[in-house]
């Protein structure tokens, strides 16, 4: 169970069908590489949100789906994950392990993979230089041009495409 603000909620997130992994294994792999890259335990959530999105599309671009179902929305500062949000809402800095929910274990080798490769090289990125990358790329800014709601959905169509034509940078 997940605390927020002193009260325990309960989340669910499970494997689901076309290959899709659970969405708080995938972030807790995430959190453990890049304390393996960095050395440091601590994580911002915001990073980690942009790591999200870039394990997303190199998913998408490498292996021709997707990691995890859960939408990815265009918010004001960049990609958020609005169910990984839910769980750390007023904590700027997660600490591994986190999620506690998390299982690394039950990814494949094919999603390690992918997350291993993505968080060794933009895991040493700072928030901020990963926050104006994805700011400044396709998926991102068609996403706020058709709204400035934070719920505008980065499209996986807007995903591919661009990561495929940049040949997933």
């Amino acid at each position: 169970m997940a605390t927020r603000r002193g009260k325990k909620q309960r989340v669910s997130f499970k494997k689901v069908k076309g290959g899709s992994w659970n969405l708080l294994d995938v972030a807790a792999f995430i959190v453990q590489v890049h304390e393996e890259v960095t050395g440091n335990p601590q994580i911002t959530s915001i990073k980690l949100h942009r790591l999200l999105y870039y394990v997303q599309a190199a998913s998408f671009v490498w292996d021709g789906r997707p990691l995890f179902d859960e939408s990815i929305q265009a918010w004001a500062n960049g990609p958020v994950v609005p169910a990984i949000y839910r769980l750390h809402n007023g904590s700027f800095k997660l600490t591994e392990p986190w999620p506690e929910e998390g299982q690394p274990d039950r990814l494949d080798k094919d999603a390690i993979g992918v997350i291993d490769g993505v968080v060794r090289w933009y895991g040493r990125m700072s928030t901020y230089e990963l926050s104006k990358r994805v700011q400044s790329q396709k998926p991102w800014l068609d996403a706020r041009s058709r709204g400035q709601r934070c719920e505008e959905i980065i499209t996986t169509d807007a995903i591919l495409e661009f990561h495929r034509s940049v040949g997933f940078e």
